[in-house]
């Protein structure tokens, strides 16, 4: 290069390259200008750096990746994304985020546009709400919330702004003890559209599943092992209708399926009580004791499949 060249004259050629990887090198900070001559870059991984931040330099810098479409920012030690950073990459499609110190879902994402794929496994959420995801996550297909040590509940209409939700994955949150009945509200107004075919709810410490919750019918792969299950007749339903549905489709994400609750039945298999004739579980308090031999029992109906009708008849034992 002729050393007389104006600062102007020095032109730099876009590089051909679709996927970088800079995980784990200890970079806290990247130039404004790194990605000015990767205009096919459609893959980045930045795991792994302390970048603890984003806002600034690093903001503008991934925001010239108009074509990217993975994006891994998975133990950074990020705990927001500042304001405006995701307008730009309207071909974004994969978004991860694991293993950082959110407290909630960020306010960022109402910015994305075609989001398929949302990893936020290992974070530090504390409850998932109504508001928690943002409208423009409609196009989502995947979401990734497990191993949060602080996840304690899942309220109403968590996920009903995700209409196009095709796999869950809400696993190994141990404090997660609550998902409410309510917790799809909106997904759908049709249950024969229900969106969602796969769900792993395994290893978490949810006590009952409501029938109610789900269109559970539609659902191929759905793992509920390792739960502290209170094994009362708030899940008869699941002993007569949801085990027998999940063992004939992987029985093995049922094999460790047991009762926590009440003392008496610990450790017994679900899988057990729904291959018995006529069981008939007890409604017990919250604390877990059985209730009195004299107190009422309750017989779900027969489930059938949609459109097939639901049996009428129903016992209730004393």
């Amino acid at each position: 290069m002729d050393p007389r060249l104006p600062y102007q004259a020095i032109q730099y050629f876009p590089l051909p390259i679709e996927f970088l990887t800079l995980a784990h090198n200890n970079i806290h900070s990247v130039d404004k200008n790194l990605f000015d001559h990767l205009p096919y870059l459609e893959s980045l991984d930045m795991s792994g750096n302390p970048l603890k931040i984003l806002e600034g330099i690093m903001k503008q810098a991934l925001a010239k990746l108009r074509n990217l479409q993975v994006l891994d920012l998975a133990n950074t030690s990020i705990d927001s994304i500042p304001k405006g950073m995701l307008h730009n990459l309207l071909d974004l499609k994969t978004l991860i985020l694991a293993d950082n110190h959110f407290h909630e879902v960020p306010e960022e994402l109402s910015n994305s546009h075609n989001l398929s794929v949302l990893i936020l496994d290992g974070n530090k959420f504390r409850l998932l709400n109504a508001e928690s995801f943002p409208e423009s996550l409609n196009t989502l297909e995947r979401l990734d919330i497990s191993y949060m040590p602080t996840l304690k509940e899942i309220k109403t209409g968590a996920f009903g702004k995700l209409k196009n939700l095709r796999v869950l994955q809400c696993h190994h949150n141990r404090r997660l003890t609550k998902i409410s009945d309510g917790a799809f509200v909106g997904i759908t107004e049709d249950p024969q559209l229900w969106p969602i075919r796969e769900m792993y709810l395994n290893n978490n410490g949810i006590h009952v599943l409501h029938k109610a919750m789900a269109a559970w019918v539609f659902v191929d792969k759905l793992n509920i092992q390792n739960n502290p299950f209170r094994c009362d007749c708030n899940i008869q339903w699941m002993v007569e209708i949801l085990i027998p549905e999940i063992q004939s489709a992987k029985k093995e994400y049922v094999l460790d399926a047991t009762c926590r609750e009440p003392e008496e039945m610990r450790g017994t298999s679900l899988v057990m009580l729904s291959t018995e004739h006529e069981t008939f579980l007890k409604c017990t308090p919250e604390g877990g004791q059985s209730l009195g031999r004299n107190d009422k029992v309750l017989r779900l109906p027969t489930f059938q499949p949609a459109n097939a009708g639901y049996s009428t008849t129903a016992t209730l034992g004393r």
